[in-house]
């Protein structure tokens, strides 16, 4: 790990019935992590997750590094980056943002994405598969002991040093000092 964010709290959170109301329990967390391997030096893996979010997702962005020089002559026109999304909640999707040239005569470019959806079939819910595989004996979806205690070392320096909390209203999408972190994080 090379870097923690903040540990907030949903001051939505704070207005729950048996709540203390200076509670500094987390609801939320950004963190940046790295995998020392040399396939993926200089990668950034941007983890956030939070309770009272304005939306419930789970998924994970591939961002393409930006072109050396704008797609076209206009020096004004820097699209954003491409990107490939893996959306497993709520929806089994992906999503493959590019940037194009927009329609029309101007030389500029804008995303333009293509969707690619998977109804999930009738069955088993997840936790009704999971016991299922538990008393099968199919370790396929259960974290190995190495892995465990990988992430526990990860983990541990945050819960000895918890950074301070700052919390973030219900139905946001998080504090605005993990917004600021992320962009630190990526124009590095």
């Amino acid at each position: 790990m090379s870097e923690a964010g903040s540990t907030p709290v949903s001051s939505g959170y704070l207005e729950e019935t048996g709540v203390e109301p200076a509670s500094d329990t987390e609801t939320f967390v950004a963190l940046h992590l790295e995998i020392d391997s040399w396939r993926w030096a200089g990668v950034p893996w941007i983890i956030r997750a939070g309770k009272g979010l304005d939306r419930t997702v789970t998924e994970a962005v591939v961002e393409f590094q930006q072109p050396p020089r704008p797609l076209f002559a206009d020096p004004d026109c820097r699209p954003g980056p491409n990107r490939l999304t893996f959306r497993t909640k709520p929806d089994d999707e992906i999503i493959l943002s590019m940037q194009a040239k927009v329609p029309g005569s101007e030389m500029v470019a804008g995303p333009m994405d293509l969707h690619l959806q998977h109804d999930r079939p009738e069955g088993r819910e997840a936790y009704d598969r999971l016991i299922g595989d538990a008393l099968d004996g199919d370790q396929a979806l259960f974290a190995r002991q190495d892995g465990v205690m990988e992430a526990w070392r990860i983990v541990e320096p945050i819960l000895t040093h918890s950074p301070p909390v700052h919390t973030y209203p219900r139905g946001s999408r998080g504090p605005e000092q993990a917004d600021s972190m992320v962009e630190e994080w990526i124009t590095r």
